[in-house]
């Protein structure tokens, strides 16, 4: 019998050959390893983005990280100037407002908002260093030297980086 002659094999010839070999059907598991690896990286990624824009979107991270800017801007700007104290003075009370509301803030002034900065944070306004600090910002008196306002610039940093 040659190949394209057209004749049909007869039956006994085909029940000779050896019955059909199913291969067992694919499974689910296990995956294959690009597909393994791709699918990591890909619940990796999903997972720090969201991380990322959770922790970056939260009020308080946004208020904290405004705070800081405006205060490196304050420190660059002014520096040893008079209005220092005075801006920074503003710069806490705003702060200290939105974080921890109108009602509480609002009423304070002198010893009793010194004692405020003091117990959220801001420890180095303590003792002298805080007295000179409102005297600087309420009358305008200049720093006593660089030495002192930067003081006041890293414990205005404290209170903003203390977390309650």
């Amino acid at each position: 019998m040659q190949p394209g002659s057209g004749v049909i094999p007869s039956a006994s010839w085909l029940q000779q050959l050896r019955p059909d070999i199913q291969p067992p059907a694919a499974g689910f598991w296990p995956p294959a390893p690009d597909l393994l690896l791709t699918s990591v990286i890909v619940i990796a990624v999903f997972l720090m983005a969201l991380l990322y824009f959770y922790y970056q979107r939260r009020p308080q991270v946004r208020l904290r990280k405004q705070g800081l800017l405006t205060l490196k801007q304050l420190q660059l700007q002014l520096g040893q100037d008079p209005c220092l104290a005075q801006e920074l003075e503003h710069l806490l009370r705003r702060y200290a407002q939105v974080r921890y509301g109108t009602l509480e803030v609002a009423a304070l002034s002198g010893e009793k908002w010194l004692n405020f900065l003091v117990a959220h944070g801001a420890i180095a306004f303590a003792g002298n260093v805080g007295d000179d600090f409102l005297r600087s910002a309420y009358r305008g008196e200049p720093p006593v030297n660089a030495e002192l306002a930067s003081v006041w610039c890293s414990a205005a940093e404290q209170f903003m980086r203390h977390r309650q």
